[in-house]
């Protein structure tokens, strides 16, 4: 189709016919391809405010639908396509870095019961990811998440930090740590919890990492 026609076109379009073009679009295309075409406006769509009722509903049918295979897509890997991603783990990185958002918004509303209830399924869903039939690909890891990890953390610890007691806020924040401590300490989490954690709550945490021997970017060393 020639491009310079289809433009002179679609300029004498009303815009509820061009809204419903790009909706066609956006069907029609795969997870990567959707992220490189509305990248920027993306962007703004994740400054729209977060409904916390909805957010965690989404969030734990995503949670439900990851557990029961619906994003699992393996295939014969060979030398030939070992390097090939299926669309349902691009899909579902892609969902994992939106919930995460969409759960940052809720801890930046003030809504922090439900943003660590979101954030809490969140980061459990992401521990399991290589021990479960969640996604498939030869190499999986967080290193495929779309999105920046770090200030969903600050974001997931702030809010616990507003509405937990202290041994709620360890074993909220401790699978994190562990995790963290599996990457490199490349997240920084233990010191993101201790910033946000107030006294009794830093207390709790350090005791529980030292009970459970965790390894953290302050006792690496040891």
């Amino acid at each position: 189709m020639n491009k310079s026609k289809l433009f002179d076109c679609l300029e004498k379009k009303k815009k509820s016919d061009l809204l419903n073009l790009l909706s066609d679009c956006y069907d029609s295309m795969k997870t990567k391809q959707i992220s490189e075409v509305f990248s920027c406006i993306g962007e703004e769509s994740i400054k729209i405010p977060a409904d916390g009722k909805t957010v965690l509903k989404n969030v734990k049918k995503f949670f439900n639908d990851s557990m029961n295979g619906v994003y699992y897509a393996p295939f014969d890997i060979n030398s030939k396509n070992f390097m090939d991603v299926p669309e349902e783990t691009d899909m579902w990185f892609e969902k994992l870095g939106d919930f995460m958002i969409e759960s940052s918004n809720l801890s930046t509303q003030g809504d922090h019961i439900n943003a660590v209830k979101s954030f809490g399924i969140l980061f459990d869903l992401s521990t399991k990811l290589g021990n479960d039939e969640i996604v498939f690909a030869d190499e999986l890891g967080m290193w495929m998440l779309p999105i920046d990890k770090k200030p969903c953390i600050s974001a997931y610890f702030k809010s616990a930090a507003a509405i937990l007691n202290p041994d709620e806020y360890a074993n909220a924040v401790l699978p994190v740590i562990r995790e963290d401590s599996y990457s490199s300490f490349c997240n920084k989490a233990y010191e993101k919890a201790k910033r946000f954690a107030n006294k009794e709550q830093k207390i709790a945490l350090d005791q529980m990492i030292d009970h459970h021997k965790i390894k953290t970017d302050k006792n690496s060393n040891r």
